[in-house]
Formats: C-alpha cells, sequence, structure tokens
C-alpha cells in the first residue's frame, strides 16, 4: 500500500466479513467538496479477495448528508479485472432524513434459493409499526446469492422491539432461503444484524414464509423467540328436521 493511506481495521475479526457493516472514524484535514476517493488492500493472506459492495463517508456522525461510492466490483487478484486498487468516483450526495434506514438484504447461495417478486418487512416500534414493500430496481427480485439494499423511512414508531420479514406470494416457484437481513439507522449508525440461514417456502423447512426476529434495546434483554402451539376447534352445527302432524 501506498505511504499516506489510512489503514482501516475492524476491532475485532472476522475483518471485512462476508456481508458485513463495518464503520470507521477517520481525522483529517477537510478536503472540502468529496469528489473522489481510492480504495485498497494488500492482498496478503488466504481468501485476500473482497467484494466492496459501497463506501459511504459522512464529514461527521451527526452530519445530515452523506457521499455515497458505489463499487460492486470485486478487488481480487484472481478474480474481475484482477486489480485490488480502485477510485472510486462520487455517485450521489443524499440528505439524511429523521428515521431514515439502510435495508441490506442477502439472499442464499442454493440454486433454488431466489424469490421472483417482492418482500414485505415489518418493523415493529414502541408505539406502531410500519409497514415496507422491498422491490429491487432491476425488478428481477432476490436472486441465488445476491445482496439487495434498500433505503427507507419508518416514521416515528419509537424504540425497535422486532422485525418481521417474508413474502406474500406463497408458491413452489416462491421457496426463498434467507441467508441474512441487516438494518443500519443513517442517523445514529446503530446497527443490527440478524444471521437468518432460512428457508420462506411451502416446501422447505417448516413451510413458513414468515420470520421474525426481536430487537435488543439499550440496558435490554431481546425477547425471546418461542414456539406457540395453537389449537383451533370446529364446532359440528347439527341441523334438525322435524316432522309433525297438526292435529
Amino acid at each position: 500500500m501506498q505511504p499516506g493511506c489510512t489503514m482501516l481495521q475492524p476491532p475485532q475479526p472476522p475483518t471485512f466479513d462476508y456481508v458485513s457493516t463495518n464503520m470507521f472514524e477517520l481525522e483529517a484535514v477537510s478536503v472540502q467538496k468529496l469528489k473522489s476517493i481510492v480504495v485498497e488492500h494488500d492482498g496478503t493472506g488466504a481468501g485476500a479477495g473482497w467484494f466492496c459492495k459501497e463506501i459511504l463517508v459522512k464529514e461527521s456522525k451527526d452530519s445530515k448528508s452523506e457521499y455515497i461510492f458505489r463499487c460492486d466490483r470485486w478487488l481480487d487478484e484472481g478474480q474481475d479485472d484482477k486489480l485490488i486498487k480502485r477510485e472510486l468516483v462520487l455517485t450521489e450526495k443524499r440528505k439524511i432524513k429523521e428515521n431514515d434506514w439502510h435495508v441490506y438484504v442477502t439472499t442464499g447461495d442454493d440454486e433454488k434459493a431466489s424469490l421472483a417478486g417482492p418482500v414485505t418487512l415489518f418493523v415493529y416500534g414502541e408505539k406502531e409499526h410500519k409497514e415496507v414493500n422491498l422491490n429491487p430496481v432491476h425488478e428481477k427480485g432476490f436472486s441465488a446469492s445476491s445482496i439487495e439494499d434498500f433505503r427507507i423511512n419508518v416514521g416515528d414508531i419509537g424504540k425497535f422491539s422486532k422485525v418481521r420479514i417474508g413474502h406474500k406470494n406463497p408458491s413452489k416457484e416462491n421457496s426463498w432461503h434467507l441467508k441474512s437481513l441487516q438494518l443500519v439507522d443513517k442517523n445514529s449508525s446503530t446497527v443490527h444484524n440478524f444471521e437468518v440461514n432460512r428457508w420462506l417456502s411451502p416446501e422447505e423447512d417448516d413451510l413458513d414464509v414468515w420470520r421474525e426476529f426481536p430487537i435488543a434495546q439499550e440496558g435490554k434483554k431481546p425477547a425471546n423467540v418461542i414456539k406457540y402451539y395453537i389449537q383451533v376447534f370446529t364446532a359440528v352445527k347439527l341441523i334438525l328436521t322435524l316432522s309433525a302432524t297438526s292435529l
């Protein structure tokens, strides 16, 4: 790596793991209008290849705007164009609104894991809940091994208590395998990670197309996920016919 580069090292392994969001604070002289950045790695170690989706830069943790640098390419000496250093040009500068969140949805790598249609996400707060439709802009659904990201606004629903994700088109063709779900608060940088690794399918696993996960609030333990056993009793309605003769 060139002299003058700043090393970004996550505090705990694994470093830059599959489908992860790593955050860093960097002190530097202001560059005024940010137009491009350079990202690279030293290429050492087994499995050093890295797929960079995007890099977001804020001028402070509480800043209400962010610079987005899209990459969506490998930095790998064995894949793509074999480069491990890339210059990323500014994709866009976005305003951050109150209650803005970034959602990352990762589909499993099984060949049958894809989902053709949209996904529905319910976010439950202390005050109310918000239903959000997640549909990739390319309209190709959720392909196997893909990572789709969405920017959503949940409104003032209070502190999160749980999330629920699923799809409304249960069929043999829509056997979706959800690998992971990640929610990132655009204002506070709070991250909620959910390692799912479950089928949402009428053909696989427990045949359910919805999954629900608790969210731990600061200083509190998350609610337990338990299995409820439900019995439904259907009554038998007898229809009595009475034949009588009037005298």
